[in-house]
């Protein structure tokens, strides 16, 4: 086995053995244990039930701005646990985080997230030369970088484009330039999201994004249907 991916295989185990070290939070995998065996990694952890929040998207196109909150909040408290403990980053993308639907007519909450430790997810991609899984990403291209304790400043950035793939139903601009506001939320809250999308955002916290977030949503109700147009307005 090449040297670079020994290197990752260790950065991933460091990384996962400080999670698996770390008190647990109801919106992250937990990992249980982490050995190394003839090169590769052996981790126990939880397997959450549920869908791909990606998969959810597909069924509904977008969610209420209730909906989202219900899922982007149990993860910026993800967040903030992450940060006060020194846990590695977690994995906010809609393909990654696991929702569990409930039936809110039983007493359940409509989204209960999990998301992954990113040391995980990036362990899933790796070959088991053992058993001939695929590799889904080339392993020597993985930089043990992506495994390094995140600012809270990038965690929020990464929950605000997950809140615009919520609430559009589409995935956020690459250039800053080509953001259009997105109907759920008014002129304020499309500055709002904008802000937080920039790395080096004022919030403080997750909780502070999201507050703001939703003091500019134009839908109080979540079951209130945004309409179908979107204002295209540019913002000022």
């Amino acid at each position: 086995m090449p040297d670079p991916l020994y290197d990752l295989l260790y950065a991933v185990e460091r990384a996962l053995t400080r999670c698996a070290a770390g008190p647990a939070h109801p919106a992250v995998v937990r990992v249980f244990a982490v050995r190394r065996e003839d090169g590769q990694l052996v981790v126990q952890c939880e397997k959450p039930d549920g869908i791909p929040l990606a998969a959810l998207l597909r069924q509904q196109r977008v969610l209420s701005m209730g909906e989202a909150m219900e899922c982007l909040r149990p993860l910026a408290a993800a967040l903030e646990h992450a940060a006060a403990n020194q846990l590695p980053r977690l994995d906010l993308v809609a393909t990654s985080v696991i929702v569990q639907t409930g039936d809110p007519a039983a007493g359940a909450r409509p989204f209960r997230p999990k998301t992954p430790p990113l040391a995980l997810t990036v362990l899933n991609q790796l070959k088991d030369l053992r058993q001939g899984k695929t590799m889904l990403v080339d392993p020597l291209r993985l930089s043990p970088a992506v495994l390094e304790i995140e600012p809270i400043k990038h965690g929020i950035a990464s929950l605000a484009a997950l809140a615009f793939e919520l609430l559009s139903g589409r995935p956020v601009p690459a250039r800053a330039a080509d953001y259009r506001p997105i109907s759920p939320l008014s002129e304020a809250g499309n500055h709002c999201l904008r802000r937080a999308l920039g790395q080096s955002s004022s919030f403080a916290l997750p909780g502070n994004f999201l507050d703001e977030l939703a003091s500019g949503a134009r839908y109080v109700s979540s079951a209130e249907n945004p309409p179908e147009s979107e204002d295209r307005t540019e913002l000022r």
